[in-house]
């Protein structure tokens, strides 16, 4: 993803928002619950 210059991924893998520098759309519960307690949480 770094070397293509991707940034942004969609995915419900839990395992992607654990990487650094990289915005993640997911419908992942637990991924959003982590973010959102995190204070990472994105909405629109």
């Amino acid at each position: 993803m770094r070397q293509e210059s991707i940034n942004k991924i969609i995915t419900d893998d839990g395992d992607f928002v654990t990487v650094p520098d990289i915005q993640v759309f997911t419908a992942n519960p637990r991924a959003i619950a982590a973010a959102n307690n995190q204070g990472k949480l994105i909405t629109r």
